[in-house]
């Protein structure tokens, strides 16, 4: 791909930290949070006199990587003199000056490398070791372009519209709002509560909030995010979390909904139309509670592909909806996080897939076989 006319994507955002050490528990997550302001970032409990400090950035999937920008510590108080960013394959490039001190970010431009991880070795710092943001730059396909993106570091939700399933909760109530529980979540978007009830064909509903300002340009996209079901000791801290897509109009009766769900064990795609739930695909896996994991789920020639920390988990055909607009989802979980929402436009490599007949049934007189789907992006 020609760089020079391509866009990036900061991979980071989705990488999940490991530090040598850290003064604070939170620390941990904030060299990679998209945050570079004062009192923001890592920093080692490591002397300087040590010589070494790292921090490593792990990717749900192989990325390929080009670029990696570095913001220090604003101030005297940590500088990072010398070090070097190493990569997977075995890779480094070398950080021969001091960073800006105040904070300006330091860009690194390299050969594209494919790699698991980018990890920061600090080996000459004044004060102490420590970064205020790591960004690592991959490059989106030719054509592709971000369309919205919400961080959620302004400390609002503003454009998310939350509300009740259909006709409202049956049970329990709900809260939507950016610092609910700094705790579990700085500067993030949550839902708290316990909203939770069931349609007549036994579908379960809860809450969700509606990304009303912004509705999808095209057919598809591309739509990358963050979600942790927090293990909050509550009553229910484990049931659905996810997000709908595809939505149309203002009456919540048409869309497509990913749910993924510890309490029924389960990742289901559904599509509601007209008010009646239909499922289009499932598997029997969910999450691990108090663990952030990665969503992307891509919409092109209605084909609909979910992955969730970089693992294809679900794939299906149906041409019902496009464009439109998304929410995130919530029910039967007092503790629903979402962070790093963003959409892109579709991948500019079409969806392909190709139908497998069964063997078996091919050999039945009679028998056109059945068909399973595997679609590629």
């Amino acid at each position: 791909f020609d760089l020079s006319v391509t866009e990036s994507f900061n991979e980071a955002l989705y990488a999940t930290p490991t530090v040598s050490s850290s003064t604070t528990p939170a620390g941990v997550f904030e060299a990679n949070d998209g945050i570079a302001l004062p009192g923001n970032g890592w920093i080692g409990t490591e002397s300087v006199s040590s010589g070494s400090a790292w921090i490593r950035l792990t990717f749900d999937s192989t990325k390929t990587i080009y670029r990696v920008v570095l913001n220090d510590i604003i101030g005297p108080a940590a500088r990072l003199e010398a070090g070097s960013i190493e990569l997977s394959d075995g890779s480094s490039v070398v950080i021969g000056a001091p960073l800006p001190d105040d904070g300006t970010a330091q860009e690194f431009v390299f050969t594209p490398v494919q790699t698991d991880w980018v990890q920061i070795n600090l080996t000459q710092a004044t004060g102490s070791y420590g970064l205020a943001e790591i960004a690592a730059y991959s490059a989106l396909d030719p054509n592709q372009t971000k369309l919205k993106e919400d961080l959620f570091n302004d400390v609002n939700a503003n454009g998310w519209a939350p509300r009740a399933d259909g006709s409202g909760c049956e049970r329990g109530a709900f809260n939507w709002g950016v610092d609910i529980d700094a705790a579990v979540l700085p500067q993030g978007y949550q839902q708290t509560g316990d909203c939770r009830s069931f349609t007549p064909e036994g579908v379960e509903t809860g809450t969700h909030s509606l990304l009303e300002d912004f509705t999808i340009p095209g057919a598809g996209m591309d739509l990358r995010l963050r979600l942790l079901a927090g293990d909050t000791g509550a009553g229910w801290t484990n049931g659905a979390i996810g997000v709908l897509f595809g939505y149309q109009g203002v009456d919540d009766n048409n869309y497509y909904r990913l749910d993924i769900s510890g309490l029924e064990g389960h990742r289901k795609l559904l599509k509601k139309q007209g008010g009646a739930f239909t499922e289009l695909d499932t598997s029997p896996q969910s999450y691990t509670l108090g663990t952030w994991f990665n969503l992307r789920i891509v919409h092109q020639n209605d084909v609909i592909l979910v992955y969730q920390d970089g693992e294809k988990v679900l794939a299906v055909e149906d041409s019902t909806f496009s464009g439109g607009r998304i929410a995130l989802f919530c029910a039967r979980n007092e503790s629903c996080n979402f962070d790093n929402v963003i959409i892109l436009s579709e991948p500019s490599d079409p969806i392909f897939g190709m139908n497998i007949a069964d063997e078996d049934l091919l050999n039945i007189p009679g028998s056109v076989g059945h068909k399973s789907g595997e679609y590629f992006v």
